[in-house]
């Protein structure tokens, strides 16, 4: 009798890499939070998120990892080869396609993948 086939294991894309830091998305805006004058609310750090960063914060300081919080704002929408950003590329909640280039993806894949970029982007900067 033969099992269940093995799951394809998704974490060897080139999205997936080791890395020395983790990157979230800042959690004191959300999306439904639209224009300038609205103003970033404090996370509770007893309840819910601010425990889950306290956590992720104190397991990767003792792994030597650092967490960098980017703007998760325009993530989704994003192609990550050309740059190219507007609201037509999210063809369905789980489909990215680019209008500019064609490039093609699962849209958390995508999203992740200009979280990475932003991550990166945000340390390599110079602190000002």
């Amino acid at each position: 009798m033969a099992g269940p086939s093995p799951r394809p294991d998704r974490r060897r894309g080139a999205a997936h890499q080791q890395h020395d830091q983790i990157r979230v998305r800042h959690p004191r805006t959300t999306r439904h939070q639209r224009g300038p004058e609205v103003r970033p609310q404090p996370v509770d750090p007893r309840r819910g998120l601010g425990v889950f960063l306290n956590v992720l914060h104190a397991k990767a300081e003792s792994a030597g990892r650092v967490v960098v919080e980017v703007d998760p704002r325009n993530t989704s929408r994003t192609c990550p080869k050309c740059g190219h950003c507007t609201r037509q590329n999210r063809v369905t909640q789980a489909e990215f396609r680019c209008v500019a280039c064609g490039h093609t993806a699962h849209a958390d894949v995508n999203a992740a993948s200009n979280i990475l970029r932003a991550g990166l982007a945000r340390q390599a900067a110079p602190a000002a």
